[in-house]
């Protein structure tokens, strides 16, 4: 990652917290696109929620840097 300029993103995707899946880090991109195929168990979708978590890595360590979460109920 550099210091000034692009990031370094990536995203946990989950259900719920014991299933997750994490997509793999676009280097110094600040407009990323991941072309990557998972399944995740949903068990009810009138109750449950899709979590997208977008974070950049760093030299230090990776920081949390947006929340996406939406009803499964409301998009299927």
């Amino acid at each position: 990652m550099e210091m000034i300029g692009k990031s370094d993103p990536y995203v946990v995707v989950y259900i719920r917290p014991l299933f997750k899946y994490k997509t793999k880090v676009v280097d110094n991109n600040l407009n990323p696109t991941w072309n990557e195929r998972f399944e995740l168990i949903a068990e009810d979708k009138e109750t449950q929620s899709l979590i997208l978590e977008v974070y950049h890595t760093s030299t230090l360590s990776p920081f949390y840097a947006a929340v996406y979460a939406s009803f499964l109920r409301d998009m299927l």
